[in-house]
């Protein structure tokens, strides 16, 4: 599986194999300080329109294609 939609579904985790990920439009302020050992294979990361108000350091770990943060704070 490449990719996932968990708008309107029942998915609570996404499979570790998920390699794009899309936040957008979202209260989040943070993400998990593991998220690189817990979702190792994602390419593609965009968190856009989110509450972050600093760089989050677990994504320069992140062996990343391309990442947007856009319209954060």
């Amino acid at each position: 599986m490449q990719q996932a939609c968990r708008k309107e579904c029942s998915l609570t985790m996404p499979p570790r194999s998920l390699v794009d990920t899309e936040i957008c439009r979202t209260n989040l302020t943070s993400l998990p300080e593991d998220l690189d050992s817990k979702r190792p294979n994602i390419e593609y990361f965009y968190l856009e329109d989110a509450q972050l108000s600093e760089f989050p350091e677990v994504l320069t770990r992140m062996q990343m294609t391309k990442l947007s943060i856009v319209g954060n704070q």
